[in-house]
């Protein structure tokens, strides 16, 4: 019984009976339609080049890590893998789509033995092009186009390859050894910062302070242009500054946290200032608000408003001169029960003559009203925003009285007990006008004798003092306490934010990527690569030989009807045979050559050629 029992034998052949006349494509006509980059090939290296950015995302994206545990590591060396394999495998694609076209216009070129042929056509595979290299070097000992072109072509699908595997050369996972630092926080328990109740010590330390915050953090505030009134991270200090439409000037500081070098500014802890400042003028005698008579100086007395009282108690101590004075009428008791504000005098002026008398003196003097609050809006330095202390180790008894010393600093110099009111005394400290050094008023501008003002005439003091002098004014006293806060934090211990904490080794493992090699690798690849690409194009177009499909074996099959059938080979079995045998029943005078038909048509395939088969 055969293998078809219910089928006649001529039935099942009936399929196969039919033929079908392929269409003929004259050998011109293809060479010509034939561009000099195939789409396949386009597309292939496209492909290849696209292969580049998942490598480029792997290494980028793991690189950012600032430790890969376990399973990042894990995960790093899958990704990075696969994507290399990708990139490898459209390498390969492409040089092995180039050694299919190759080989045309190489059998084209000459008569060649079956087992050169056999060898030519596999040409794609490095393994075959090594065989092919082999034989002819070591076994026959003699060269050809064959020779040369295996050889190239392996050259560069090895170098492509290799350019793959020394990505692998470009990065480094590293391991870090490390401490974990504990963050620290100034300590304001110490007596560095508040000694007893001493006020002459505290303050001078304050005052010593506040010029360290005022060497190192320029807060320099020009009052002619409103543009530099409003600033945030000033230096990258954490300071910020900010000015209102009336005129009132706030400094916020976030205190600073420390961990290891690092210098953090806390988002919980700060401390703000605001000062707004009144100026009044005085001439001949008679003191002037926004334009208004509203004294003379003459008619000072007991129940005269402060600023007039203090005047007169700067006077009785001071005489004419151009030099700025930051007075206030305090006593050292009230340190412990002000409201964590202060009120404080600028006097500035300019002088017509040098008698002294009160009619020569054309002053200008800030009423300023200064106020210190915690993260909570709280006057002195009580609660953080998170509702610890603010100031860490300050005990909440000395929170105020901190603060209103602070208020202060600028005026501390001499003091002048009971000079003010029956009840306070004069704390007064001069400052030079000349602007020569460094000190708490620089910069102070006098509207007295501003004569370069564009608003500036003869009746100056009958005017309102303009809103930038007052700006500046409250810029200087508001300023001063957060600049000896600045100072401070440079000086004093520190202590760790959490108690007990300490230094704690450990070890990172980190990605250190070597981008100039990366690069420098990817660029060889593709040169390579291009270079590949473009020879084997120019060779197949010069040749003017068609290519056949170049992913169809049934393509090549058909190539070599005709020589199977001149070859004279047993075709029963002998197409599960060795190749070698195939090879040796095929060989006759001569050797196959890619060509059209020698008996006139204009088919493809693989032919035989009388001369020139062996060399």
């Amino acid at each position: 019984m055969g293998r078809y029992p219910d089928v006649e034998p001529d039935d099942v052949r009936e399929p196969f009976k039919q033929s079908h006349t392929p269409e003929v494509i004259e050998a011109t006509e293809i060479s010509q339609s034939q561009p000099f980059l195939p789409n396949s090939v386009i597309r292939r290296w496209l492909f290849s080049l696209a292969s580049v950015i998942p490598v480029c995302l792997v290494l980028w994206g793991f690189q950012q890590f600032d430790d890969l545990g376990t399973w990042n590591r894990r995960a790093f060396n899958t990704l990075s893998l696969c994507a290399i394999a990708l990139m490898s495998l459209f390498l390969g694609s492409v040089t092995q789509l180039l050694g299919t076209m190759i080989r045309w216009p190489l059998l084209a070129s000459r008569p060649w033995p079956p087992r050169d042929v056999d060898r030519i056509l596999g040409l794609a595979d490095p393994t075959t092009s090594i065989k092919l290299i082999w034989n002819d070097v070591w076994t026959r000992r003699q060269y050809s186009k064959a020779t040369a072109t295996a050889s190239v072509y392996l050259f560069a699908t090895v170098g492509a390859s290799l350019g793959v595997a020394v990505l692998g050369l470009t990065y480094d996972l590293n391991d870090v050894d490390g401490v974990v630092y504990p963050a620290m926080l100034t300590d304001w328990g110490t007596p560095a910062w508040l000694n007893g109740d001493r006020l002459d010590h505290t303050w001078r330390r304050f005052a010593d302070f506040a010029s360290i915050g005022l060497a190192s953090v320029p807060t320099t505030l020009i009052m002619s242009d409103p543009t530099t009134y409003t600033r945030n991270n000033i230096s990258g200090q954490g300071l910020d500054r900010k000015v209102d439409e009336d005129g009132n000037v706030t400094y916020s500081y976030s205190l600073k946290e420390y961990v290891g070098l690092d210098v953090i500014s806390s988002k919980e802890n700060i401390v703000h200032s605001s000062s707004r400042c009144l100026g009044r003028n005085m001439f001949n005698g008679n003191v002037y608000e926004k334009g208004k008579l509203v004294g003379k100086f003459e008619t000072t007395k007991d129940d005269s408003p402060d600023w007039l009282a203090m005047l007169n108690t700067i006077y009785g101590f001071v005489g004419a001169g151009l030099d700025f004075f930051w007075a206030a009428g305090t006593t050292g008791e009230l340190m412990h029960t002000l409201p964590g504000c202060a009120t404080t005098y600028i006097h500035t002026e300019a002088y017509n003559s040098h008698n002294g008398t009160v009619e020569s003196r054309n002053v200008t003097l800030y009423e300023c009203i200064t106020c210190l609050t915690d993260s909570t809006g709280a006057p002195g330095f009580g609660s953080s925003a998170s509702g610890s202390a603010l100031f860490r180790n300050l005990p909440p008894s000395k929170s105020l009285w901190a603060a209103n010393v602070l208020l202060y600093t600028g005026t501390y110099e001499r003091i002048y007990a009971y000079s003010y009111r029956p009840e306070l005394g004069l704390f007064m400290r001069q400052y030079s006008s000349q602007q020569t050094t460094l000190h708490f008023l620089t910069n102070l501008g006098s509207w007295a004798s501003d004569k370069e003002n564009k608003d500036w005439n003869e009746d100056w003091y009958s005017k309102p003092v303009p809103m930038m002098y007052e700006v500046e004014a409250a810029h200087l006293t508001a300023q001063l306490p957060i600049l000896s806060i600045i100072g401070a934090e440079t000086q004093l211990p520190r202590v760790t934010k959490e108690e007990g904490a300490s230094e704690q080794p450990f070890t990172q493992t980190r990605l250190q990527v070597k981008w100039h090699y990366v690069a420098i690798s990817l660029v060889c690849i593709q040169v390579i690569l291009m270079s590949l690409v473009f020879a084997v194009c120019w060779i197949c177009k010069k040749s003017g030989v068609p290519l056949p499909d170049h992913d169809s074996y049934l393509a090549v099959a058909w190539l070599f009807k005709r020589a199977m059938g001149q070859g004279g080979v047993e075709m029963n079995s002998a197409g599960t045979g060795n190749g070698e045998r195939l090879a040796a029943a095929l060989e006759r005078d001569g050797g196959l050559r890619y060509k059209t038909a020698s008996d006139g048509g204009e088919e493809w395939g693989l032919h035989y050629e009388a001369e020139g088969g062996y060399r």
